[in-house]
């Protein structure tokens, strides 16, 4: 059976957390990564001597000397997934032609937890439930506030800064400034997962006139709607404004959202994978 695809986790900086993992620690330790060189103390590993160096300090001062390799230490980190429960999050039924929000969570989920295994991080799923190892949350009936409960939850266990945590939303009902404030000052490395379906919520088609199966999310179930030519604008330059508005708000936090038009297995990878190169150092870009 092959292995499930995988993304490099690029923190947004170094991981302040227990010095064993896969992560460039902010402390210096048996790492891989070179940050320098000094002279031999007691003590030290032998095997982070670097030979040609030490000639070459030797020769100069014309005694023996032993310079040793500095490294960064590797840190460890958690990954969480918050997965947005409200109703509008069940657009669009598999029935539709359209995205499909539980699926595209459900990919994001399967491809998250993956790359977490693969680095040997935890991995864990929040909601208005609570938190859980690697559980999916049931159903789609969270309460409207359900990010800003999810939140709370994870501010109660005291997650370490440098924590990845990717939240899962549209967005059309999202937490307050003061709550994505907050969450920031805690150091966790934010990461906002935008799913909205790129015709019906990005934006909308000319559809003026037309009898439409609209889902009803709090009804569950598909309602005949016709709307009118202006109708149709308003409701087109609103979802428009509203898209520009949610980027525009994470832009002013600082952070860099995934944007999720679709919930193919090879979409979810290809944007997750564009946002993990987005991070490398020297590389900027909104995935």
């Amino acid at each position: 059976m092959a292995s499930e695809p995988t993304i490099p986790l690029v923190p947004r900086q170094r991981v302040r957390n227990a010095a064993h993992g896969s992560f460039a620690s902010a402390r210096r330790g048996a790492g891989r990564e070179l940050v320098g060189a000094r002279l031999y103390r007691p003590g030290d590993d032998v095997r982070d001597i670097d030979r040609v160096a030490s000639a070459r300090l030797s020769l100069a001062l014309d005694r023996d000397e032993l310079v040793v390799r500095e490294h960064m230490a590797e840190a460890s980190t958690t990954v969480v997934l918050v997965e947005d429960r409200r109703p509008s999050m069940e657009l669009f039924p598999p029935r539709l032609p359209w995205l499909s929000k539980p699926r595209a969570v459900a990919e994001v989920g399967r491809l998250l937890a993956a790359s977490a295994a693969r680095v040997r991080c935890p991995f864990w799923r929040a909601g208005h439930l609570g938190l859980q190892l690697d559980e999916a949350q049931p159903g789609f009936d969270a309460p409207p506030d359900a990010l800003a409960l999810a939140f709370e939850e994870l501010a109660r266990v005291r997650l370490a800064g440098g924590t990845f945590v990717f939240v899962v939303s549209d967005f059309c009902a999202a937490p307050s400034e003061a709550v994505w404030a907050e969450a920031l000052g805690r150091g966790w490395d934010l990461v906002p997962v935008v799913i909205q379906d790129e015709r019906w919520e990005r934006s909308f088609p000319d559809v003026g006139g037309v009898v439409l199966p609209v889902w009803d999310a709090d009804r569950r179930r598909v309602r005949p709607t016709r709307l009118t030519r202006r109708e149709v604008r308003a409701r087109q330059r609103a979802n428009e404004e509203r898209f520009t508005a949610i980027l525009d708000r994470f832009e002013s936090f600082g952070l860099d959202p995934i944007v999720l038009a679709g919930h193919e297995r090879e979409t979810v990878y290809e944007r997750f994978s564009a946002w993990a190169e987005a991070r490398r150092p020297g590389r900027r870009g909104r995935p």
